[in-house]
């Protein structure tokens, strides 16, 4: 049932619908019956071909990062770029090295309350968070949800 939300989560952020989020709470809700759900969050993803890092950097610095360390759901937000591929992380690795990394950037979001964040998402601000996101976000980026293994 917890693959069946995050797989929902995801495709919230491409396909941002009411109706969609309205089911996607209601599961939420149902699954955890009530018990605050807490969840670390990466989004790995790339720009669209005709932004530039530039441009999004800055958009990130002022815009979405403040944005998002200042929702009460999110505990911490933090948002890597990656800048070359350094080496094979394997001791026999299978063809070439690729010369651009596959990924720009990783972001990691600590969320204390899915279901605030979940709800969040179905308001009017929540949908224009992901619009002004996609306009430079890759169709491919993927939100994957993890722990960390101790």
């Amino acid at each position: 049932m917890r693959k069946f939300l995050i797989c929902l989560l995801i495709l919230s952020v491409s396909m941002v619908t009411a109706f969609f989020l309205f089911n996607f709470e209601e599961k939420v809700v149902s699954a955890n019956e009530g018990k605050l759900v807490t969840a670390t969050i990466f989004c790995i993803y790339n720009l669209k071909e005709n932004q530039s890092t530039e441009e999004y950097d800055n958009y990130l610095i002022k815009t979405k990062i403040p944005g998002i360390r200042g929702a009460p759901w999110c505990t911490d937000f933090k948002t890597w770029k990656i800048d070359k591929v350094l080496c094979p992380a394997v001791s026999e690795p299978e063809g070439e090295l690729p010369a651009e990394p596959p990924y720009l950037y990783v972001g990691k979001i600590e969320v204390s309350d899915l279901d605030a964040m979940v709800s969040f998402l179905g308001t009017d601000a929540g949908k224009e968070f992901v619009k002004s996101w996609s306009v430079y976000m890759d169709p491919t980026a993927i939100l994957t949800m993890g722990h960390e293994v101790l």
